[in-house]
């Protein structure tokens, strides 16, 4: 059978489908008008034909009509056949409602998540008042976010999809709830993803990894004493074994501190607790401290650390300030060239103090500049520096002054150097 063949035979193949109907009543018409006409009327013989040829036309370009129409309804039909298999598979809740909140579909993720049978709820018209009702509740709060015991926007105001994190009670659960519009029918869906146990096990592993932290930091420290005590017996007694052993020794306690302490402060910036009571110092006091600090590691390393600083009153959390600078400065000269420089500048930048660490060090790539505020990221030359590493410096710094109210970039050219600048709020007068 040619092509035109299989056209035609799939056409006659929807001739009783719902989309002829229209098609089946104009025939019956045509039949009774022509039969009529011939049995009780008088015209021309060419008229006669002319008028039954035009009506036989009208009834082919229909029936060809009508063959789209119910082609396209199959189409339509096979397509949400495929999209409600679809959303009968996701894992995550999902609900389809009408302009007037009337729900058409659920999925069976949904009726386990809100303990309901889709008989009960589809084409049910969903309002307010429904949250005060037990079995309804949960549902009700994710169709209105604002029902919710707490509930946190996620995307722009106004913005589809619009996305909100919301928490539900008895049980206690994390949603995150998407929803869109169909703008043909002007209805929405909504999608819940349920993040309870996915934030459960976050919380755990970051409680394992401040507990393992802290109990890390006390006897590294002790260690780090010892043989800081070592190092000056050893040079008094003039016994270089020693020495050379117990500096090698003093330096990896040095690296293992600091990842225990970098890990804690990543800790403390995630969870909100890096940031205290805001009070007023001065920035100059915090970079002078923060210099003498690093003065032991600065010349261990061969670099020189100038500092031009304005006294400058600002204001912010004190401590958490000085944790970043001291990031800041910790890099530029772990990461610098033998003889290599760092200048710290502190000036007046209008309603904040501008801060900026400029170093001679290696710099950064491109690529690893735009990762550089990543937790956990290092570019490929600091890792050959400096193989142990915490990567969690400059996002705990990033995250510090932004919670103090300031900004913060890097600039940075390989193996030419890298400067970081920062802004504090300054103190109203």
């Amino acid at each position: 059978m040619g092509s035109d063949g299989k056209v035609m035979s799939k056409a006659f193949s929807y001739a009783f489908s719902s989309a002829f109907g229209a098609w089946w009543f104009l025939l019956g018409a045509v039949i009774v008008g022509l039969v009529a006409w011939a049995a009780f009327g008088s015209a021309p013989a060419w008229l006669w034909i002319s008028t039954a040829a035009g009506l036989l036309l009208l009834l082919a370009f229909e029936f060809f009509e009508s063959a789209k129409s119910a082609k396209l309804k199959e189409r339509e039909a096979h397509e949400r056949s495929l999209v409600t298999a679809v959303i009968e598979r996701l894992t995550d809740a999902v609900i389809t409602y009408d302009e007037n909140f009337s729900i058409t579909t659920i999925n069976s993720a949904a009726e386990r998540m809100f303990g309901l049978n889709r008989v009960e709820v589809e084409s049910k018209r969903i309002d307010p008042s429904f949250a005060k009702k037990t079995v309804f509740r949960a549902l009700t709060q994710v169709i209105f976010p604002s029902l919710a015991p707490s509930a946190t926007q996620i995307s722009d105001p106004g913005a589809w999809p619009n996305v909100v994190r919301i928490t539900l009670e008895d049980p206690k659960r994390q949603l995150l709830v998407t929803t869109d519009r169909f703008p043909s029918s002007g209805g929405f869906i909504k999608i819940a993803h349920d993040e309870t146990s996915e934030q459960s096990a976050i919380q755990t592993k970051e409680d394992f990894i401040s507990v393992a932290a802290h109990q890390l930091r006390t006897p590294l420290t002790a260690i780090h004493w010892a043989l800081e005590e070592i190092v000056k017996e050893a040079k008094e007694a003039g016994s270089n074994q020693i020495l050379a052993t117990a500096e090698e020794g003093l330096k990896t306690s040095e690296r293992s501190l600091k990842l225990a302490n970098d890990l804690l402060d990543a800790a403390k910036v995630e969870e909100g607790r890096s940031v205290n009571p805001i009070e007023t110092f001065n920035i100059k006091e915090i970079i002078t401290a923060a210099v003498e600090e690093q003065r032991v590691a600065a010349e261990r390393y061969g670099v020189s650390v100038s500092v031009d600083a304005a006294d400058i009153r600002v204001t912010g959390d004190k401590s958490s300030v000085a944790m970043a600078i001291f990031n800041f400065i910790d890099n530029a000269i772990r990461y610098n060239t033998r003889n290599g420089k760092v200048d710290v500048s502190v000036v007046d930048a209008g309603d904040a103090a501008r801060i900026t660490i400029t170093d001679t060090g290696i710099g950064m790539s491109p690529e690893d500049l735009n990762r550089v505020f990543e937790k956990l990221h290092r570019g490929s030359n600091a890792i050959q520096v400096e193989p142990n590493g915490s990567g969690l410096g400059m996002y705990i710094a990033k995250n510090i002054i932004e919670r103090n109210g300031g900004q913060i970039g890097v600039t940075s050219i390989p193996n030419r150097g890298t400067t970081v600048w920062c802004t504090i709020p300054k103190a109203h007068a």
